[in-house]
């Protein structure tokens, strides 16, 4: 009876140890697409000027930050993509 309940906890265990490994490579990727999607805005906001290459490398970047995001930061980004259109649209 003692190996089974050894054998049990030790099984959990190594589950366990297994989410937390998925879950710090997920906070990884999360981290990374946003480092990647600041730097994209931070570049087109200091440019003052968005062009076609910015604007496919942002909804990509976006677009990959999705897959991992809630839907309240996506709308957060939303809001600061469009940000950059309005500059252009002012043709600064």
């Amino acid at each position: 009876m003692t190996v089974s309940i050894t054998e049990l906890l030790l099984k959990k265990q190594a589950e366990s140890e297994e989410i937390k490994n998925q879950n710090i490579e997920l906070f990884k990727k999360k981290a990374e697409n946003y480092e990647n999607i600041m730097r994209l805005i931070v570049k087109t906001l200091a440019d003052k000027k968005i062009g076609e290459a910015e604007v496919y490398e942002l909804k990509n970047a976006i677009y990959n930050f999705a897959l991992f995001s809630s839907e309240k930061m996506i709308n957060i980004l939303l809001t600061v993509y469009k940000k950059p259109n309005y500059l252009r649209s002012r043709g600064s």
